[in-house]
């Protein structure tokens, strides 16, 4: 019963659903395409919208979670998505400061792990590794963090695809675990161009 009601208190996450069409910002002169998933968030819904106080073009797929239960030991789940982008000519579209955010709970004898990354596709990106470890009182944290890679341009005029790969692992080692999960609410990504030097 503990374990249900901390679940459903984690994951109770209201999610506005819409479709998210070719639309142009005009300030920053990058036209998006609709995002796509894959990986174990394959199927699931995904919203997507502008965060106005920090800039970030917001990714939010629906449970997300990787969670130990049934006497297992390991947990892991992975979400890709992609993002199409045009950029206007004598633009190089550019990204910045990618971030995850969600929440965790961790009972003594569990530990979680995160890894995330974005990049423009053809590319290679920089992986952001986060780590927890539970402890006798459940290890219960929200995170909101942001990636350490400062910006990627990409070259001056070109279209091309954004994507974005990330793992959450769960391990358990106490047969009396209470809870052990992960849960990411969302992804966030700078977007922007700037004049072709």
């Amino acid at each position: 019963m503990f374990t249900q009601h901390l679940i459903k208190g984690i994951l109770a996450t209201s999610l506005v659903i819409m479709t998210f069409s070719m639309a142009q910002a005009s300030h920053t002169k990058v036209v998006l395409g609709p995002v796509q998933l894959g990986g174990s968030c394959k199927d699931a819904e995904v919203s997507t919208r502008m965060d106005r106080t920090t800039g970030h073009f917001i990714i939010a797929p629906e449970n997300y979670v990787a969670l130990i239960e049934n006497g297992s030991t390991l947990a892991r789940k992975t979400c890709l998505f992609s993002i199409p982008f045009e950029a206007k000519p004598n633009r190089a579209v550019r990204i910045r400061l990618p971030k995850i955010k969600g929440s965790i709970a961790l009972d003594q004898g569990s530990m979680g792990e995160i890894n995330y990354e974005i990049f423009f596709s053809g590319l290679i990106g920089e992986k952001t590794s986060l780590s927890f470890t539970g402890n006798e009182n459940i290890f219960e944290k929200d995170f909101d963090e942001t990636s350490t890679v400062q910006e990627v341009i990409y070259e001056c005029g070109k279209s091309g695809i954004i994507r974005g790969n990330s793992s959450i692992l769960v391990r358990n080692n106490n047969p009396n675990t209470r809870v052990a999960l992960i849960h990411v609410q969302k992804f966030g990504i700078k977007i922007d161009s700037i004049p072709c030097q």
